[in-house]
């Protein structure tokens, strides 16, 4: 027991000192295995590329059996306008009595397609808790019978908190990370702009998005000096390479950086069996290995985990780390986008 208490202390001092690194603990945000279920958040331009409303929500456990490890739930929904339009106009007489008319219509009205989407997210990292809320937007434009632009834009409403009463130092006065924290503001609220762009097809995708392209303060400052961390970038792409009938293979990669941390760099590479269930490995740089398996339940509904072991020093006093995620789609017809993830 007193061998164990050591470790949890050892690696608890290690985690603050990870949240001292990372000043406002904001590298928690979309560090996800899943990733591919936020897209909207990380790049809006991702809002309803699909003709059909995708719902998700997820939680994320990491480096389980560590006191103050970080926990994540989120949940969002993003989806095309069209989507809601057509699930009402899909036995109109227009189609029946002129099929070629009808099919010139939708065509031209697929050209520019619009897709709008909500994400909410609670990152709690230690003393650590952050809560956000995205509202996103998409313009999208049919420039080819095969591949797709997007633009996109979002607002990020986020309230940090530092919570010190869940600190326990034998001594505060002589921690001077403690006392950075301490002696600021413990709540701070700030709305952030961001903006991305993205080129799709029915097997692949490439996108690009910055965050805080734009940023104010509501209240409070934050715990930096600055009270602002720079530009985020994100840059994502995915292929889905069929390999037969039954098999299809989708690797997909999220590479972020920001000028005050070092690169993350994510890669999921999952193998899928007809559409039915699939499994797969994951990689993230410096820090973590793991595997995922999903299945879908009923017609629309997918069910996925994954387990990641850490592979920095911190993973000899972790069972690693958990993450699982529901999603449904609605409003999906034969004349959808396939699911690019």
């Amino acid at each position: 027991m007193h061998q164990s208490t050591r470790a949890c202390r050892r690696a608890m001092l290690i985690a603050l000192g990870l949240c001292a690194m990372l000043e406002s603990g904001a590298q928690e945000q979309f560090q996800l295995t899943n990733f591919v279920y936020s897209m909207h958040a990380i790049n809006p331009a991702f809002s309803g590329i699909e003709d059909a409303v995708n719902l998700s929500a997820g939680f994320r456990r990491q480096w389980a059996a560590i006191e103050g490890a970080p926990i994540t739930y989120y949940a969002g929904f993003n989806g095309s306008l069209s989507a809601l339009k057509n699930a009402n106009t899909n036995n109109r007489t227009l189609r029946k009595s002129a099929p070629r008319l009808y099919g010139r219509l939708r065509d031209e009205a697929r050209r520019i397609n619009h897709g709008v989407g909500l994400y909410f997210s609670s990152d709690a990292f230690g003393p650590f808790q952050k809560l956000s809320a995205f509202a996103t937007y998409s313009l999208i434009y049919n420039i080819t019978g095969d591949y797709k632009i997007a633009a996109g834009i979002s607002m990020e409403f986020a309230n940090q908190r530092f919570r010190a009463e869940r600190i326990a130092l034998y001594n505060t006065d002589l921690d001077g990370v403690y006392q950075r924290y301490a002696s600021g503001t413990s709540n701070t609220s700030r709305v952030n702009f961001n903006t991305g762009a993205l080129i799709y097809g029915k097997r692949l995708y490439a996108g690009y998005a910055v965050h805080h392209l734009g940023s104010m303060a509501l209240s409070g400052q934050n715990f930096t000096e600055t009270g602002y961390e720079g530009l985020y970038h994100f840059a994502s792409a995915g292929y889905n390479a069929v390999i037969s009938r039954q098999w299809t293979l989708l690797p997909s990669t999220l590479i972020r950086y920001n000028r005050q941390y070092d690169w993350q760099v994510d890669v999921v590479a999952r193998l899928k069996y007809r559409d039915f269930m699939w499994s797969g490995i994951s990689w993230r740089r410096n820090d973590s290995v793991g595997v995922l398996v999903g299945f879908k339940l009923e017609k629309t509904f997918f069910l996925t985990y994954s387990y990641e072991y850490n592979t920095g020093e911190i993973g000899a006093y972790s069972q690693g780390s958990h993450e699982l995620v529901l999603a449904h789609k609605l409003f999906r017809d034969e004349m959808s986008t396939p699911f690019l993830y």
